[in-house]
């Protein structure tokens, strides 16, 4: 059985090795200016830990498709298996905390503006909040599904990832679409590095606050 070559690795081998250590050092470049510009958290262990995801996921993408049929079936497998994983649910995870926010959000001012509770005793209010975030989160949870976000940021993403990694229904055959690719597999890693720390800043000044 013939195995559909990698998106990029028909064009790819028809690269001189002048232009691929070209092409590999414009990418390198490009890494090392992003990294200084990308968003940061402060924290070393964090940051290396966002980076380090996004790189593998970027990593395992572009070098698996250069070289796909060279690899073994089980690698193969277990590349794109992986690949797809950790791209679903860091995406998966970016929207649920997106939508875990505005919900925090919201039950935070409702809190501020509940005039009332706050006259109640001690423990009327301890039970008027318990109630209040179960109601909360049970409601949040009925919206989420409501809203179809489970679809956006869960199947799609996968659905997606499947048909340009399994189906490889989009092959570079020349320059423009082989950019197109590499940059914006790399340019997507990047920019949700950027986001990922973002939000944790978020975070880290709510729990600071």
């Amino acid at each position: 059985m013939r195995i559909r070559p990698g998106i990029t690795q028909d064009y790819y081998k028809r690269l001189s090795p002048d232009h691929k250590l070209q092409w590999k050092l414009a990418m390198w470049c490009l890494s090392l200016v992003v990294s200084w510009v990308v968003t940061k958290t402060g924290y070393r262990v964090l940051d290396f830990i966002i980076s380090s995801s996004c790189t593998l996921v970027t990593m395992l993408m572009i070098e698996s498709q250069r070289s796909y049929t060279e690899y073994s079936r089980k690698t193969r497998k277990l590349v794109v298996v992986a690949a797809i994983v950790i791209a679903r649910w860091g995406i998966c995870g970016l929207g649920i905390v997106y939508f875990a926010l505005a919900v925090v959000g919201a039950m935070g001012q409702t809190l501020r503006d509940a005039s009332l509770a706050k006259e109640l005793p001690a423990n009327a209010q301890a039970a008027f909040g318990v109630a209040f975030v179960g109601a909360a989160i049970y409601q949040s949870v009925k919206i989420f599904r409501r809203l179809g976000a489970e679809e956006l940021v869960a199947k799609l993403p996968a659905e997606k990832l499947k048909e340009l990694l399994v189906k490889r229904n989009f092959i570079a055959h020349d320059f423009k679409s082989f950019v197109a690719f590499e940059l914006g597999v790399s340019c997507f890693s990047y920019c949700y590095a950027s986001v990922v720390a973002g939000l944790a800043n978020v975070l880290i000044q709510m729990m600071h606050s």
